[in-house]
């Protein structure tokens, strides 16, 4: 029982790890990219956190990394000046939003 359980707290602290190292990866990278042509628009109100944002992002990320090149994806917030700049400037734009209800 005491291999199991120090098996299960090694995996576990394994699984938190890669989490925040992608987290932190991903913060770096996808963030702030004023004038890329994939962007994520994230209406901030929401009940998800923005680390699963963040993360279930990676694929649409590492498409635009491969057809667009470095700094070809962002994740920004919802408003009128990101609104009106990724209408302007992108070529592919997804705007995340998820009800009220969670």
């Amino acid at each position: 029982m005491g291999l199991l359980r120090r098996k299960l707290q090694i995996f576990i602290l394994v699984v938190v790890s890669v989490l925040a190292m992608l987290t932190v990866f991903c913060d770096q990278y996808f963030f702030n990219v004023e004038h890329a042509p994939v962007r994520l628009i994230m209406i901030e109100k929401t009940s998800i956190p923005q680390f699963t944002v963040t993360i279930s992002s990676i694929p649409l990320a590492l498409a635009a990394l491969y057809k667009y090149g470095e700094r070809s994806f962002a994740i920004v917030p919802a408003n009128s000046q990101t609104m009106r700049l990724a209408f302007k400037d992108a070529e592919f734009i997804v705007v995340g939003a998820h009800g009220s209800g969670g």
